[in-house]
C-alpha cells in the first residue's frame, strides 16, 4: 500500500490521511481516513475509511495527496498509472467524493506522475503540479517512462473545482528537470535501473494574489540533484 501526506481541517481539527487501498483492486483506489477529534486538543482515536477515487491502473505513482481546503472542501489528486492526473472533491468531511475530473491534458504516450495539490484562498481554486513526460519531446520520440524521458514540471489550475465540469488551466512551469527513468518501484538497489534522483521532492503553495509558487528537485544539467523553484505570473 502506497501512502500520501495527512491534511486537517483547519475549522475543526478533523484529520484526513489518504493512501493507496489495499489488495489487487485496491490498487487503483484511493482511500481517504477520515478521524472527528473529541476536542481541538485531543487528537482523533477512531478513523473511518473511504474511497475517495477509483481509477483504471495502479494509482500509487508515486502518492495520491490530499488537501483541505479553508472552506472544508477535501479534494485529492492522483495519478492513474502515470496515464494522467485526476482530482476528486468532497463536500462532507470525506463521506462522498464526486466523480473524479481529468485535469493534465498531455499528448498520446506521454507519462504523469507525482502530483502535488494546494487551494486557494478563493472557494473551489485548485492548484495542481506533476512531473510530465511527452513522448514528442522524449529521445527518439519513444513513449513511456524510459530512460529516454525527459521531464519536465506541469502546472494545472482551476477556479471552480467543485463544478460537475470545471474549466482547468494547464501550463509547463519549467525546462527539462530530469531526463532519465522516474523510479516508480522505491529506491535505486545495486544492480537496478530504477532512478529515485528527483528525491520525491515537490510542493506547490498559492499565494494570497493566486500565484503559485513551485518547488522541485532536478538533475538535468549537471547529474546532481538541486532544488529549484518556480513562479506563476
Amino acid at each position: 500500500m502506497t501512502v500520501g501526506n495527512i491534511d486537517v481541517d483547519q475549522r475543526d481539527g478533523t484529520v484526513h490521511f489518504c493512501h493507496q487501498g489495499p489488495g489487487t483492486e485496491g490498487n487503483k483506489e484511493v482511500h481517504v481516513a477520515v478521524g472527528h477529534p473529541v476536542s481541538l486538543a485531543v487528537p482523533p482515536v477512531v478513523y473511518t475509511k473511504h474511497v475517495a477515487s477509483k481509477g483504471n491502473n495502479n494509482i500509487g505513482l508515486l502518492f495520491p495527496a490530499c488537501k483541505v481546503a479553508g472552506d472544508g472542501v477535501v479534494y485529492v489528486a492522483y495519478s492513474d498509472g502515470g496515464s494522467a492526473i485526476y482530482m476528486a472533491h468532497s463536500l462532507d468531511q470525506g463521506k462522498t467524493w464526486s466523480p473524479r475530473v481529468r485535469v493534465s491534458d498531455m499528448g498520446p504516450g506521454s507519462v504523469e506522475l507525482a502530483p502535488w495539490i494546494e487551494t486557494g484562498e478563493h472557494a473551489g481554486s485548485v492548484a495542481i503540479v506533476w512531473y510530465g513526460s511527452e513522448a514528442t519531446e522524449n529521445e527518439g520520440g519513444v513513449p513511456g517512462n524510459t530512460d529516454n524521458s525527459n521531464w519536465r514540471v506541469y502546472y494545472a489550475q482551476t477556479l471552480n473545482a467543485t463544478a460537475s465540469n470545471p474549466t482547468v488551466l494547464q501550463t509547463v512551469a519549467s525546462d527539462v528537470v530530469h531526463a532519465a527513468n522516474f523510479s516508480i518501484v522505491g529506491l535505486e538497489v545495486s544492480g537496478g535501473g530504477s532512478n529515485r534522483n528527483l528525491a520525491d521532492f515537490f510542493q506547490v503553495a498559492v499565494d494570497p494574489a493566486g500565484h503559485a509558487l513551485i518547488a522541485y528537485g532536478a538533475d538535468s544539467q549537471s547529474g546532481t540533484w538541486k532544488a529549484r523553484m518556480a513562479a506563476s505570473g
